[in-house]
């Protein structure tokens, strides 16, 4: 963990660690002025970090992961790429390098931080430009036309740009290959096409007249395509996704029509909205000369700040505006305020990154004064004067422990067998920044799903993702996804093939999902330019009950068809919602009907109705004729409960239309039922299955009938076209097919062995209409003949339905089924067969506690069964059940000659309590209650290694120690690190206990963190000072479990602490001028250096446990230091203040000490002792300077 070691030594500048928890988040400007554009950096808190000249053409910044190096992309062929050093709150000079052609349209961070791929233009290629050596690697891949637009996959495997006029050309970023372009289908007369990347992994493209989606993997391909033309926003630019759910987008229209913004839903998509649905718009207009504007405006910046709002920026009238939406009535425009006066003048803005709230909205007008606006409405607004320009927010991906995963692409409802479907995440601090290089953990929660990337970690952005393999069998299933102490983050998704309602009107299958259905208005036939039927909808949850406050959403494709009531609706208490249309216009000449349709849309399923108008002349009145029942017989006869095909038949043609032809079919016309009685209890109720029954292109529509209620005729009237009547149909309904045989009487009885129950036991054999079934033959069986036989049994129904049979009960006690089965239909009652026995003992195996985890418990549980006399009882069966962790080796045994049964138990992967319940049917019930722990942790002396040296088996007083074993982290799921600037650790941490006895006392070990990587567990601690002798006894608990082992004493463990410096392990030494020596910034010849060590012993004043070193606390141990295995001097050894238990090495580097890495050793003795040798290590050496 070299990253802890460095955070020891920058807890001893207690000022450069403040700094650098400030790095990482600027606001920056480049100004407008061309001749001499200069970088002005400021923090978030607007104090200024410092200004530097920059490139002409200066356009965009970056900041590098480590915050350390802001990247100035210009659209500059000569200086293309600037790279400016932020050190100890300062800019360096800035360094510019070329590409060696084409001038830079966009830089973009690869996933990894580690490289810049810049996107150019005359000619048009992709760069890769490595940040740390800030030079140009690997050879330009070429474009197919001029880029528009580039953005990365969330995976980060593929960087895409879009080039004109209509490719979109991948480039794999692992092995940097550019792979084939692929063609967006279409010709766009306005060539402005944006390219975005949706949160669930979809490819957006966006051009006049359309929004088109593509696969999120090669070759990209399109998967579907919303059309604009014709509407109110026809060319959206670049999509803006909502953070949190990614659900919706925000876009600016591109060309100045009727909406300057809009919005697009992409759960609600439809027929007509494959890709997505436009779900509302709005103007902009300057609301400074003029409150009631009507020049509507374009937007150059559109940032989403919220999941329903984003702010925007006209620089045409220098405006800002605030946008939010709102379900059911669209976007509203507000123009944005700073203590209640509108955003004017204003140059440019920005805002702070933070996921899913922004923060901060950053604006400069064009006198040159920046502010900061809380989004949140609470805080002051401060303000700075700095050269007029464009401002750039830029900050750098959290390295700290994820606040919050966010999880996208789940809900998929049609996914095929076996197919691969990909989700992704999102882990964000508690700040709201991106978290890199954080594992997710991925598991299947349902059988028959594949996991490819078990783990997967996060990249600069935050995202990882995982690939699943669908289960083959139909239904949902279920992954979840784990990082650290995060709740866990589940998708579940759906395999096609299972039964379930949906958008349809009318029955077929029981729903398990929420759905549309249709309730009125669909199939109508009405006259052309007359009043509606309008269209209902109902929202139905999984159980069927209504949903109010569900958007719906209607459309339509049909010309002349418009709504005389609004398009976005909410359902009502009831689940319901409508929209009311009229067909403007002259009816077609040569038509004899016309025929329209509109969507009702939703987030839980879509629904087309049907509608048909024939021409307002009385020539042009349809025909509709009854087929079914022939009109001369109106009888029909149905069984009660069984569906009755084509029961009503009708045909439906057309009059004479506008010149059009009589006698032509019309499809889609609706047929519905209805009886006169309505009351199931009083008679027959009948409706078409299929709700509304449509006609086909025949013209001929079918209605499949069903009664319920009860036998007996009712009268049915017919409804076409929602307003063609056919009364009088005489509807007699028979006693339909048998349902299961219905229990009467005689179930769940019990009874001594050897006798026969009061009661017959008595089924009814009826139909779905409860009609009984004279005649019908029944099957009598019992589940175990030794236990039960049958007498006096009648397996014909008699009139009523009935059948019965008397039972005997032998000797056998037990619960047991008698079974009646007619035909393939079946029902169970249930005999409970009472011993003899009147008594369950408790034997023996009861209280058993300290057995581990995973482990058989000693004694057996044993039972005894006896009689009233208190003799024992065989064969009989003893239930076992238990509850907590822990398994039986068997759930049932049976009485021996002694009367006993007895059972063993072994405890579960965790610890607690386990009971373990006996029962014998009629009598009462024991319980036993056993006790299982957890093991202590798995240490032995090995586990405790000097922390620089690794050296195993001893410890000393005031040394750090590296404690690994299993169970040590039992608490933590991966770095739990202590406060290590309060001054004291915790010796009690994550339930983490180190106690060191030393003769009669006790001592406890400071901790400064614990952590679990994959399966090694580790805690780094410091050993008391305080122990002596010549061994001491460790003894680690977790959660109050202790394990103890044996440990020898040595009076120091001298070490060395190292780091990974310029790829190789290096002793981390300070300079004089404060710089941490390495290759670059060499320890100089004659120099007085500070190394860091540990294990060195007491020193004068006396050193304490848990408590940093005070000034001139020197050790009292002999200390040398050698460099080319020949001793050095030594200034002093002392505890380095403001740490717990490192100390400080003072030595000079010789005058003729050989230059280039160096080795260095590290020695300490106790006065008249014996030497103690760190770890040997390396030092680069330079010149005197």
């Amino acid at each position: 963990m070299s990253w802890f070691r460095l955070s020891l030594l920058t807890a001893a500048m207690v000022t450069l660690t403040l700094a650098a928890t400030a790095q990482g988040r600027y606001i920056t400007s480049l100004s407008s002025t061309p001749a001499a554009p200069v970088l002005t950096v400021l923090d978030e808190d607007l104090r200024p970090v410092g200004s530097v000249p920059v490139p002409q053409g200066a356009a965009q910044v970056l900041l590098s992961d480590d915050g350390a190096k802001l990247i100035v992309v210009s659209e500059n062929s000569q200086s293309s790429v600037t790279f400016v050093t932020i050190s100890g709150g300062a800019l360096s000079q800035p360094r510019t390098i070329g590409l060696g052609a084409g001038a830079p349209v966009q830089g973009i961070l690869s996933p990894d931080g580690a490289h810049l791929y810049v996107v150019t233009r005359n000619p048009s290629l992709v760069y890769m430009v490595r940040i740390d050596s800030e030079q140009v690697v690997n050879a330009a891949i070429p474009l197919p036309g001029d880029p528009i637009d580039a953005e990365l996959t969330l995976d980060g495997q593929y960087l895409l740009v879009l080039c004109a006029p209509n490719l979109l050309m991948p480039i794999q970023t692992s092995n940097w290959q550019g792979l084939n372009a692929s063609v967006i289908a279409g010709t766009f007369s306005d060539n402005r096409l944006s390219l975005s990347v949706a949160p669930f992994g979809r490819v957006f493209v966006t051009a006049l007249n359309n929004l088109i989606e593509l696969r999120a993997l090669p070759p990209f391909d399109e998967v579907a395509r919303t059309s604009l033309s014709g509407g109110t926003f026809t060319h959206p630019g670049k999509l803006y996704f909502s953070p949190g759910s990614g659900n919706r987008a925000f876009a600016a229209n591109r060309v100045q029509g009727a909406h300057s913004i809009g919005i697009f839903d992409f759960q609600l998509r439809s027929q007509n909205s494959p890709a997505g649905a436009f779900v509302g718009g709005a103007p902009v207009v300057a609301t400074v000369s003029n409150p009631f504007g009507n020049a509507i405006q374009l937007l150059d910046r559109l940032i989403p700040v919220r999941e329903t709002r984003a702010i925007g920026y006209s620089a045409a009238i220098q405006q800002v505006f605030d946008f939010n939406f709102v379900l059911g009535a669209g976007i509203t425009v507000n123009d944005f305020r700073v203590n209640q006066i509108p955003l004017t003048n204003i140059e440019s803005i920005a805002t702070s990154d933070e996921y899913p709230n922004a923060l901060y909205l950053f604006y400069i007008d064009s006198g040159g004064t920046l502010s900061r606006f809380p989004l949140a409405g609470i805080g002051a607004t401060p303000s700075r004067i700095i050269t007029p320009g464009k401002i750039h927010w830029a900050s750098a991906p959290s390295t700290a422990i994820a606040g919050n995963l966010y999880g996208f692409g789940g809900g998929q409802a049609n996914v095929s067998p076996s197919s691969t479907i990909r989700y992704y995440l999102r882990a964000i601090d508690s700040a709201g920044r991106p978290v890199k290089g954080r594992t997710v953990n991925f598991r299947a929660l349902t059988s028959g799903v594949q996991i490819l990337q078990p783990a997967n970690a996060t990249n600069r952005y935050g995202w990882t993702y995982v690939d699943v393999v669908a289960p083959e069998a139909a239904g949902p299933f279920t992954v979840e996804a784990t990082l650290g102490n995060l709740p866990p983050v589940q998708f579940t998704s759906t395999v096609v093939g299972q039964s379930g309602g949906g958008g349809g009107g009318g029955g077929g299958g029981t729903p398990d999902r929420a759905r549309l259905v249709k309730l009125a208005g669909d199939g109508q036939l009405t006259r052309y330019g007359t009043i509606n039927i309008p269209l209902v909808v109902q929202a139905l949850d999984a159980d069927g009950k209504p949903i109010a406050g569900k958007q719906v959403i209607w459309q339509t494709t049909t010309t002349n068809l418009n709504f005389t009531s609004p398009t976005q609706t909410i359902t009502d208490s009831d689940g319901k919602a409508q929209v009311n249309f009229f067909f403007l216009g002259s009816f077609p000449l040569g038509q004899s009907f016309v025929q329209g349709t509109v969507e009702a849309v939703s987030d839980i399923g879509n629904v087309t109705f049907f509608i048909n108008q024939f021409p307002a002349n009385d020539l042009g009145f349809p025909s509709v004729q009854m087929l079914t029942p022939e009109p001369s017989n109106r009888f029909i006869e149905i069984k009660l409960g069984q569906p009755a095909r084509d029961a009503l038949r009708f045909r439906i043609l057309s009059g004479f239309g506008q010149g059009g032809m009589a006698g032509m079919p019309i499809p889609k016309v609706g047929l519905t039922a209805v009886t006169e009685n309505q009351d199931p209890a009083a008679g027959p109720v009948a409706t078409c299955q299929e709700g509304t029954a449509l006609s086909g292109d025949d013209g001929i529509v079918s209605c499949t009938l069903v009664a319920s209620g009860r036998i007996g005729t009712t009268f049915l009237t017919a409804t076409v076209g929602g307003g063609f009547d056919f009364p009088g149909i005489t509807l007699t309904v028979l006693p339909g097919d048998p349902v299961p045989p219905v229990i009467v009487s005689g179930n769940n009885q019990s009874g001594k062995t050897g006798t026969t129950l009061s009661l017959p036991l008595v089924a009814r054999i009826v139909d779905a209409g409860g009609n009984p079934l004279p005649g019908t033959s029944v099957v009598w069986s019992v589940s175990n003949p030794s236990a039960l036989s049958l007498i006096e049994t009648v397996s014909t129904a008699d009139s009523n339905g009935r059948v019965s049979t008397r039972v005997r009960l032998g000797n056998i006690a037990g619960t047991f089924q008698v079974t009646v089965r007619a035909g393939t239909l079946s029902a169970t009652f249930t005999v409970t067969v009472e011993s003899t026995a009147t008594t369950l003992q408790k034997i023996s195996g009861d209280g058993q506690t300290g057995v581990p985890i995973n482990t058989a418990f000693p004694s057996p549980l044993i039972v005894r069964v006896v009689d009233a006399q208190n003799a024992p009882v065989s064969g009989v069966t003893v239930s076992w059940s238990i509850a907590g962790p822990g398994a039986l080796s068997a759930s049932s045994t049976p009485t021996g000659a002694d009367g006993r049964a007895q059972v063993t138990v072994t405890a579960g992967a965790s610890a607690g309590t386990i009971t373990v319940t006996a029962s014998v049917a009629g009598l009462t019930p024991v319980s036993f209650t056993l006790q299982s722990i957890v093991p202590g942790p798995a240490i032995t002396a090995s586990s405790f290694r000097n922390y620089a040296t690794g050296a195993p088996g001893s410890v000393a007083p005031g040394a750090l120690v590296l404690l690994t074993g299993g169970g040590i982290a039992k608490n933590v799921t991966d770095v739990a690190v202590a406060n290590i600037f309060a001054g004291r650790l915790p010796q009690t941490f994550r339930g983490l206990v180190v106690e060191f006895r030393s003769g009669s006392a006790s001592f406890f070990a400071p901790i400064y963190w614990i952590a679990k990587e994959g399966q090694t567990e580790s805690a780094l601690i410091q050993v008391p000072y305080e122990i002596s002798g010549t061994s001491v006894e460790a003894r680690v608990s977790v959660d109050g479990i202790v394990t103890s082992v044996t440990l020898p004493v040595t009076a120091l463990s001298p070490g060395i602490i190292e780091d990974t410096i310029d790829g190789r392990r290096a002793a981390v030494v300070i300079r004089s001028d404060g710089l941490v020596v390495t290759r670059a910034t060499p320890a100089r010849r004659g120099e007085v250096v500070r190394m860091y060590a540990i294990g060195l012993g007491q020193a004068t004043p006396l050193a304490e446990t848990n408590r940093v070193g005070r000034p001139d606390q020197k050790v009292n141990a002999i200390v040398a230091v050698g460099i080319d295995n020949a001793g050095v001097e030594v200034i002093e050894a002392k505890l380095a203040e403001n740490l717990i238990g490192i100390y400080e090495v003072f030595f000079r580097i010789p005058e003729n000490a050989q230059l280039g890495d160096r080795p260095l050793g590290l020695v300490a003795a106790p006065p008249g002792g014996t030497a103690f040798y760190g770890q040997p290590s390396v030092i680069p050496i330079g010149q005197a300077q």
